[in-house]
């Protein structure tokens, strides 16, 4: 994915149409915050980690995931899981001194 996301736009920024374009990518192999970080770097601008939503799905549906010794909702459950996803990349960008994600 990441060879992918970056030839698309190193091709797009030569023929000067990267500004126009808009790079979301769709991909199982985008999981944690890493995939997310590194994705964004190669010139990706949204992203949808279908693989992480269908696993958390599919670990409420199983009642693998108990947080208090409650059910959670899938719905609950995945928005969890992108506010950690967000929270990750908050981190990162903080650590390296970057206030907006298009510096990344």
């Amino acid at each position: 994915m990441l060879l992918t996301i970056g030839t698309i736009h190193r091709h797009l920024t030569r023929i000067r149409k990267r500004m126009r374009a808009t790079l979301v990518v769709e991909s199982g192999e985008v999981r944690d915050v890493h995939h997310i970080a590194c994705c964004f770097g190669f010139g990706a601008t949204a992203i949808c980690p279908y693989l992480g939503y269908a696993t958390v799905r599919q670990l409420v549906a199983a009642n693998v995931a108990k947080i208090k010794l409650e059910e959670i909702s899938a719905q609950k459950a995945m928005t969890n899981y992108r506010k950690a996803l967000e929270k990750g990349m908050l981190k990162i960008m903080s650590n390296m001194g970057i206030s907006v994600l298009n510096s990344y």
